[in-house]
């Protein structure tokens, strides 16, 4: 199939459907608008049937050429690029994320930066069945890539319409259903530096029999591993305080171990060349054994059929299996030998109690260990595999002037995160010493006195694969029916009404060997994890159910003026009875000028995770305000109210400051609410050229949120004393040690989202039928205020490095003939990794603007064959230096994976034949 004349891409190239539209739509032909102008369609944002140029509010959509052109391999790519859409793995690429467990590898999508959890993800005006278990967070990895004719992205609140979740908006994928004929295709990417490779096939094939048609679609993909050691920002560990990423960083466990010497009563370890010092202080930096970007293998097989049985009665059947396996690294195990033992910290993993002395005969001295890193095990890893499975059957039919909807859908994902060589701390403590061990069946002694003095081979026996399990159900009953109820000036009056019944369930098993215990060595006190660096108190097992019933009503007040309104009223099992609504206005001033405005409200009832996650426990690091003095033995500034926390002279190490990271749900959560408004125009003083202006305003109350993670709540209690975070944080007894800080799942007081949105495209129509097309949105963020609690102060977020100032898309493209070439920009405005760091400190906070360019070209060598070929980050700018500086990071991170580029420049080609 030729190009059509207004292609364009790639995934940011915008193309706004003329004639008064308030669709901005990336890269569709002229000929899929002529058609869409024509039908009678459900818009995404309504349920009532009418005509793109009638939607009352801005959606931007990516179409199937568009994406192909855009060089992403998943949808959530090419929709991650767009200036609207926040942080995309929310910290998913962190340590912690790991510990968290079950999470790690989805794909998702976060308008507004307010949480995947409130955007709404439908397919086909449908919504689907949550890929993180125990939440309403899609993954889009389940969606097949090959049969999307569209995806619109509405960026408002659309409970009354679509329900619970969609408080930021709508993202709707529309499949290609009327297609016929059989296409294949290839694609085969890399970077510069010759990994993160990407392979995909995908097979769709689709057709007619009778009254009706049918669409499969089979697609299987690999993505390689990028490994942080080699890229140059993730050589040295990221610093917390400083937002630095440096050699004085680093972990103080080392490969070759601290030691206390008996002879010299002091402490000292082997350096590399197996000889023992004393003092030592080897750093030992972790992020270059971290994937930047996860290994994963993705399979999609997917199918529909509709067809008609009578004049006025339809059906239909779809059905999707998809399968992905994420395998995840990070770096070498360690342990620390201390008398508090297995209850020091808490329950954090790495915790061993006091190592036997061993007499090393080369210093003429015994040594007792007090850490080691396992660096002869190699890395960490573990491997996520999720099946998702969703089908949906309904039927549709007339009653008259009516017409009428109704479906059953069904949901089903499994999950199983395998933790490979976790090592059993009581096997451990028999390992290392070389009496017990030899009495011990199978065991292989662990030498833990030098550099690579451990025999690889010890590792089976003091370590196990540990599979943990998680299952989530989803059903879904829906019924409406839609018509007009009378003219108004020969434009008529619809109508939606409708019913709707859901239930969500999920269970989550952490492995029974993950599941704390009563400490073996007390009988008494904290439980404590046996195996591995994280802990889990129980199992998930939870559900809920709601029963909602809705409509909508377009009413014509004159030719040019239309009002939309819609409700909804909602009665959860958990949270009682909840009502949203939307108003919404559309003005035809006149052939060039539209007016749009919209408001509402929305809500979001807590999910199972939310209500119901035992409580866990992670390793996390923080870096304590109270600390008089560095790791280097600098004085540093403390904090004014520390005086009344921690004594004179308080310094805990580096060591000390690794704790216990509790989180847990709780049953005693409300629903979150929020009223949004928007207001724009859309100016088209020709065919050929648009610009359209939206101005935004999220207000939500009784967030939904962990209260701030382990470091942002330690340092609000020392700078506020407020109890609300103080009694979430332990200290031990006799040093003042922070020991465990607990993130609890809150209503929060307030946040808040305003901004502008800026989109245009001008088209340029050349000789012998060529076009040149630019076009553009910008993003500007006015606020983003964030209230804990009535008491606390309002923080504004605007800024930081998940919620940049301006955000700017643009795309130049050119058609001629067969040949097409494009050229896109993505810019984000300068940023800081946190908005309350002290600037004395934190002297890394500031990051600079980033300027991402692409290029790309393709040919249709025939009318069944074409290439396409692409650069992405051309220049090969390298991803800015984020740590934990920024709240969203795990310990040591230099990067924020779901906001900069950590590929460098790639390249990719791809093939599509059809027939």
């Amino acid at each position: 199939m030729p190009f059509t004349p207004f292609h364009m891409g790639p995934g940011i190239a915008i193309k706004a459907i003329l004639q008064g539209s308030f669709s901005l739509v990336f890269a569709l032909s002229c000929n899929a608008i002529a058609q869409e102008e024509l039908e009678q369609i459900i818009v995404t944002g309504s349920r009532i049937q009418s005509s793109n140029t009638d939607a009352p509010q801005p959606i931007t959509s990516i179409s199937a050429e568009g994406f192909l052109d855009s060089g992403a391999l998943t949808a959530s790519e090419a929709l991650n690029q767009l200036p609207q859409l926040g942080d995309a793995l929310g910290g998913g690429s962190s340590i912690n994320t790991l510990n968290s467990g079950f999470n790690t590898g989805t794909q998702t999508v976060n308008l507004r930066n307010l949480g995947a959890n409130r955007t709404l993800v439908l397919v086909n005006g449908r919504r689907h069945v949550g890929g993180n278990v125990g939440t309403s967070a899609v993954d889009l990895n389940s969606i097949p890539t090959g049969m999307i004719e569209r995806i619109d992205v509405l960026t408002g609140a659309t409970s009354a319409v679509y329900g619970a979740d969609a408080v930021t908006g709508v993202i709707n994928v529309i499949l290609n259903n009327g297609y016929e004929g059989t296409n294949v295709s290839l694609r085969y990417g890399s970077t510069t530096q010759s990994d993160g490779e990407e392979a995909a096939l995908a097979l769709t094939h689709g057709g007619r029999f009778g009254n009706g048609s049918y669409l499969f679609g089979l697609e299987y993909s690999t993505q390689q591993p990028i490994v942080g050691g080699d890229r140059r920002f993730a050589q040295f560990d990221g610093s917390a305080a400083t937002g630095e990423s440096d050699t004085n960083n680093g972990s103080g466990v080392n490969p070759g171990g601290l030691f206390f010497n008996s002879a010299l009563t002091a402490t000292g370890g082997f350096d590399a060349s197996g000889a023992f010092a004393s003092p030592f202080a080897e750093r030992f930096q972790r992020v270059p054994y971290r994937y930047l970007h996860n290994e994963t293998e993705r399979l999609v097989v997917s199918g529909s059929s509709h067809f008609d049985m009578s004049d006025s009665l339809g059906a239909f059947v779809e059905a999707t299996f998809a399968k992905s396996t994420v395998n995840v690294q990070f770096e070498p195990q360690l342990a620390v030998f201390s008398a508090a033992g297995f209850a020091s910290s808490g329950t954090a993993g790495f915790r061993f109690p006091t190592a036997a002395t061993v007499p090393v005969a080369s210093l003429g001295a015994d040594l007792r260990a007090i850490t080691r890193r396992f660096v002869e095990f190699g890395p960490r890893e573990s491997e996520i595999e999720r099946d998702l499975l969703r089908f949906a059957a309904g039927l549709n039919g007339a009653i008259g002037e009516h017409t009428w909807h109704m479906h059953y859908q069904y949901g089903h994902v499994d999950a199983a995160q395998i933790d490979f060589d976790t090592i059993d701390k009581l096997r451990l403590l028999t390992a290392i010493d070389p009496v017990a061990c030899a009495a011990a069946t199978g065991c292989t002694f662990v030498d833990l006195y030098g550099c690579g003095t451990i025999d690889p081979a010890s590792e089976g026996w003091v370590s196990d694969n540990l599979q943990s399990n998680s299952e989530g159900k989803q059903h879904v009953i829906s019924a409406y029916l839609t018509g007009d109820l009378a003219q108004i000036g020969g434009r008529p009056v619809a109508y939606v009404a409708g019913v709707e019944w859901r239930a969500e369930s999920a269970k989550i098993e952490p492995n029974s060997e993950l599941i704390a215990v009563v400490n073996p060595v007390t009988a008494s006190g904290n439980l404590v994890g046996l195996k591995g660096t994280r802990t889990f108190f129980g199992n998930t097992d939870g559900e809920y159910d709601v029963a909602e019933f809705f409509a909508e009503l377009k009413v014509p007040l004159a030719y040019v003026f239309e009002l939309g309104f819609s409700a909804r009223f909602s009665d959860y099992s958990t949270v009682g009875e909840e009502f949203t609504f939307g108003v919404s206005a559309d003005w035809q001033i006149n052939d060039a000028f539209r007016a749009r405005a919209s408001g509402g409200s929305a809500t979001r009832a807590p999910n199972v995770s939310e209500l119901f996650a035992p409580d866990q426990a992670a390793t996390t690091a923080i870096a304590d305000p109270c600390d008089t003095l560095d790791d280097m033995g600098n004085p540093l500034a403390t904090a004014t109210n520390c005086g009344s926390l921690v004594p004179a002279g308080y310094n805990p190490t580096t060591l000390d400051q690794q704790i216990r990271g509790v989180s847990g749900g709780n049953p005693f959560l409300n629903s979150e609410t929020a009223n949004t408004i928007s207001v724009g125009f859309v100016l088209t003083p020709s065919d050929s050229t648009i610009v359209s202006l939206d101005y935004f305003d999220i207000e939500m109350s009784d967030v939904l949120a962990a209260a701030f993670g382990p470091q942002a709540t330690l340092d609000r209690c020392i700078a506020t004393l407020e109890s609300f975070f103080c009694d979430n944080i332990a200290r031990d007894p006799s040093t003042s040690f922070v020991t465990t800080i607990r993130s609890e799942q809150v209503n929060l007081a307030k946040q808040s989202v305003a901004g502008l949105e800026l989109s245009f495209s001008q088209r340029w129509d050349l000789s012998r039928g060529s076009q040149l097309v630019w076009s553009g949105i910008l993003t500007h963020l006015l606020e983003h205020d964030q209230q804990v609690n009535d008491t606390a102060p309002v923080v504004d977020l605007v800024g930081r490095v998940d919620n940049i100032e301006n955000k700017f898309n643009s795309s130049l493209g050119y058609l001629t003939g067969n040949w097409q070439f494009g050229f896109t920009v993505r810019y984000l405005g300068g940023a800081v990794q946190s908005v309350t760091a002290d600037p004395t400190v934190a002297t890394g906070n500031s990051i600079g603007s980033q300027l991402y360019a692409d290029i790309y070209g393709g040919y249709r060598i025939t009318d069944q064959l074409g290439v396409r070929i692409g650069i992405e980050n051309v220049t090969d700018e390298e991803s800015p230096v984020v740590t934990q500086l920024f709240q969203n990071n795990g310990s040591a991170d230099t990067t924020s994976a779901g906001i900069y580029d950590v590929r460098g420049t790639f390249w990719y080609l791809s093939l599509d034949y059809s027939f």
